[in-house]
């Protein structure tokens, strides 16, 4: 905020980021390169361990089915153990051991037909890992026992066909207050600080209050309960009410006030604030009509706005408490390790002022953060469903009211207004008429899309013309939209159609179905060259921004015009690398000509992936053998970005996500990088057999390689004799 503000120099802002540990040296790249090969590697190899005995390849043996499953147990049993259950590999090891246990169970019951049910597999699988996991003393076993024992669960009860389970869901209630209640029990206890992550009792707690409120919103808007017939020893709408009147207040006296977390305490409230909207819409009445349309729209930006605002009273409520009180060091995830350290403020200026940075006394203690980004995002949404009902409001009232033959005109002059009130609204300081302008901001802009395209379907301008129509209207709101929120949407949404207009432009006879199969690929060259262009420029502009952060982050009006830019370049990165997957439903010229264009994203971000690499090995590495094996490895990702263009996007996204120590960029990258992978393997027309050894293949590569950076971090430390460059 005092960046922003321009209280600190782009000097003094760099010296803070690097004091807290938040700009990388040496020592930690080497450490978070090593965590993320090791992890991808092991992911890789038990993911191919699965596709292989899932082959069942009749060529083999029982007995040798068994010998080689047990191999792997044994071996990664025996290597948790020699590199110890503290260390990362033999936390790594372990975990593939407990992933390889299910493998060794279905070949069991593929080998000895005793007509058991798949429920009984992951029974036998939980009851195993439960043990394991004591042993183990890490939050990665536990998820794998969460898993299990879900599928365990869910599997049983669907066998008696049971709609809704409340027994379910109190199973999943339970396990969460027995992680809360263990990590209270022992929370000063330093064998046990595994149990302060946070993030496994979030996913748990998440994923239960989700699926319970769905069948209570179920329950109320159709007004009836599940049929007796179907329940196993539960009431069904008793069970569920009872269990969310549980749920709700103990979550909320135990998230508030025996373990702080405001990611749970807003899971809870939206949860609230959508059932109430329910009653509301099944007590007055909902029929598809004007009227319906904005009492709804206005009934969801008021009930997100109450959210809003006690969300920020509470976050600004908990910061103060947790500035109060001493702050014991919180538990990150165990794949991010630690990125910021402990800090308090006066220390932080000191050190910022004995490199006679800043002068003067050290300005106040900020009193207000920004608000989290998950708030962020749930308020966002509540913004986009209440566009959409005002959206639909503009259209009926237009439609049915006025009468209208030719609707894009009144939608474009009703868009227009609605935007006009929404910049205003914006610039008032209350979190009711902010996130009200949000969605008559997202409304207006969608009203003019629409005009837009009603226009295009006229022939008042070309069909190909339409995209870049809309990319440049988003654009010329852009600036005047003082919304965050709306920015990053608006920045997302327009990159893409400021490039895809210009692509449709350029070449609008490639998608005249008519036209045969040699002509509609003649021009590919020249097409894969524009799009490999577009994307390294974007890449290597955004690679440029995130590395000189400190020189326009301190500026107010240019760090809220360029980080929504920055964020949605990585969005539209993410988005079309998705074009490369394969997928046998995609047939015909055209999804063949966007497949074939898919690898040029993986080439842009390639390349921006080297620019990173020699800026970063410029500033920190001392010898040339480093900063050209970086360039190698930076060379090989722009090789495999034409085949696999997610791979290399994610690379880029993990380098410049620890550079800047942002856990949300690495959060959504992991994540993006999983959904990839598992997407491009399901779809991969190939046998089991040979997605097992690709992926068995490229862990084992992985973990040598991450075994290589150990190696040589452990003995350019010991030439350095503690010296801080890996």
């Amino acid at each position: 905020m005092m960046a922003v503000e321009g209280t600190l120099s782009p000097e003094a802002y760099e010296a803070a980021l690097r004091f807290l540990g938040i700009r990388p040296g040496p020592r930690h790249w080497s450490a978070f390169w090593r965590r993320v090969l090791a992890f991808g590697g092991v992911l890789f190899f038990a993911f191919g361990v699965i596709c292989f005995f899932a082959h069942n390849w009749a060529a083999m043996h029982h007995f040798s089915k068994f010998a080689l499953i047990a191999a792997c147990i044994l071996v990664s049993g025996l290597c948790a153990v020699w590199r110890g259950l503290d260390s990362l590999p033999g936390k790594l090891a372990l975990v593939l051991a407990a992933i390889c246990i299910g493998p060794l169970l279905a070949v069991y019951g593929q080998t000895y037909q005793t007509g058991a049910d798949a429920w009984e597999l992951f029974r036998a699988w939980t009851l195993v890992l439960v043990p394991l996991a004591l042993a183990g003393r890490q939050a990665a076993l536990w998820l794998l026992v969460w898993l299990a024992g879900s599928a365990w669960g869910g599997m049983y009860l669907g066998g008696f066909h049971i709609p809704e389970e409340p027994e379910f869901l109190l199973a999943q209630s339970m396990c969460l207050a027995a992680w809360e209640i263990a990590a209270r029990h022992w929370e000063n206890n330093a064998a046990h600080r595994w149990l302060e992550a946070t993030w496994l009792p979030r996913i748990i707690g998440f994923t239960t209050l989700f699926v319970l409120n769905l069948h209570l919103a179920a329950m109320i808007m159709t007004g009836r309960l599940p049929d007796p017939a179907h329940i196993l020893f539960l009431p069904g709408g008793g069970a569920h009410l009872a269990l969310y009147a549980c749920l709700l207040p103990g979550g909320w006296l135990w998230y508030r006030k025996r373990r702080p977390d405001l990611f749970m305490l807003s899971c809870g409230l939206f949860s609230l604030a959508s059932l109430l909207f329910c009653v509301l819409v099944k007590v007055c009445g909902f029929d598809w009509d004007a009227g319906s349309l904005l009492v709804s729209g206005l009934c969801i930006a008021g009930i997100t706005a109450a959210c809003g605002h006690v969300l920020r009273r509470l976050h600004q409520t908990m910061e103060a408490e947790k500035a109060a009180r001493p702050d014991p060091q919180s538990c990150s995830p165990e794949f991010f390790e630690k990125i910021r350290t402990p800090c308090s403020w006066d220390a932080l200026w000191d050190h910022v002022r004995e490199a006679r940075l800043p002068t003067g006394d050290p300005p106040p203690i900020p009193d207000r953060s920004a608000a989290p980004w998950y708030i962020a995002a749930q308020l966002a949404l509540g913004g986009w469903i209440a566009a959409l009902f005002l959206i639909c409001f503009l259209g009926f009232f237009l439609f049915t009211t006025l009468s209208v033959h030719s609707m894009e005109g009144p939608l474009f002059t009703g868009g227009l207004c609605f935007l006009i009130l929404a910049g205003w609204l914006m610039r008032r300081d209350a979190v009711f008429t902010e996130q009200f302008a949000l969605a008559l901001a997202l409304a207006g802009t969608m009203a003019l899309a629409g005009a837009v395209v009603l226009a295009a379907s006229e022939r008042l301008m070309p069909v190909a013309a339409m995209p870049l129509v809309i990319g440049l209207i988003i654009a010329v709101i852009y600036p005047f939209m003082p919304n965050s929120a709306y920015r990053h949407l608006a920045a997302v949404a327009g990159l893409l159609c400021v490039f895809w207009g210009l692509d449709f432009l350029i070449w609008n006879d490639m998608y005249a179905w008519h036209v045969d199969t040699k002509a509609l690929f003649r021009p590919l060259r020249a097409r894969q060259t524009m799009h490999a262009l577009w994307y390294i420029v974007l890449c290597v502009f955004m690679a440029h921004c995130w590395l000189a952060e400190h020189r326009w982050r301190p500026g107010r009006r240019r760090h809220a015009l360029l980080t929504p830019v920055l964020h949605g370049m990585y969005c539209v990165l993410l988005v079309s690398a998705a074009g490369g997957l394969p997928d046998i439903s995609m047939s015909g010229d055209f999804f063949r000509m966007l497949k074939s264009l898919g690898g040029t994203v993986g080439i842009g971000a390639g390349v921006g992936l080297m620019y990173c690499a020699h800026v970063l090995t410029g500033a920190l590495a001392k010898t040339s053998p480093i900063r050209l094996l970086c360039l190698g490895f930076s060379l090989l990702a722009v090789i495999c970005g034409c085949f696999l263009p997610g791979l290399s996007v994610g690379l880029l996204g993990l380098t410049l996500g620890r550079y800047r120590g942002s856990l949300v960029t690495l959060g959504v990258t992991v994540v993006a990088l999983i959904v990839y992978f598992f997407c491009y393997y399901y779809n991969l027309h190939a046998t089991l057999l040979y997605k097992a050894l690709a992926l068995m293949g490229s862990g084992t590569m992985l973990c040598a390689a991450a075994f290589c950076i150990h190696a040589m971090t452990r003995q350019d430390q010991a030439a350095a004799a503690g010296s801080d460059h890996a």
